[in-house]
């Protein structure tokens, strides 16, 4: 969910047209990609009765944690936050 918050934040950042603030959007926006990525690639599980699914914790040895929170963000809300676009 913090990816798809600094894009929305790039967007605003991108209106002030500075030299600084070009800077600031193009980090905001690589460091989103990179999240997005490392999201991708180690936090997607597939469930053998659900098929592929968002695992609320991994611990970089192969293991998930798979829950939710029942706070906001969740990851039953990433789709209405517009994350899973």
């Amino acid at each position: 969910m913090f990816a798809r918050y600094l894009e929305a934040a790039s967007v605003v950042v991108e209106q002030i047209k500075t030299k600084e603030s070009d800077l600031l959007k193009l980090e905001m926006r690589l460091m989103a990609s990179k999240v997005r990525a490392g999201i991708t690639k180690h936090g997607i599980f597939h469930h053998p009765q659900f098929g592929q699914i968002l695992a609320y914790e991994v611990d970089g040895y192969g293991k998930q944690n798979l829950m939710d929170d029942a706070n906001l963000p969740s990851l039953l809300s990433a789709v209405v936050i517009g994350y899973m676009q």
